[in-house]
């Protein structure tokens, strides 16, 4: 997704005017789920503005993001630790 993720994190990207994680975040709201964690690493200061927009969207941050894969997003999701 380079460039656009250059600047971006993918889950900010916007298609068709909406962004990515919007779209998840409307999808669970409709199916009654507000609480939400979202695991953030690689430029995580952009998701300060979801995090106000959505009342009950927690942030994790993956403080090892940069040195291993999508498994230690999991743990921390799982652990809700950082």
């Amino acid at each position: 997704m380079l460039p656009l993720t250059s600047r971006t994190p993918k889950p900010l990207v916007a298609v068709n005017g909406i962004r990515m994680i919007d779209t998840v975040i409307h999808g669970l709201h409709t199916n009654g789920i507000t609480e939400i964690y979202v695991v953030v690493g690689y430029l995580k200061k952009q998701f300060r503005t979801p995090e106000t927009e959505y009342p009950g969207l927690k942030l994790i941050e993956n403080p090892y993001y940069d040195t291993c894969n999508n498994i230690s997003a999991a743990h921390l999701s799982l652990t809700g630790t950082g």
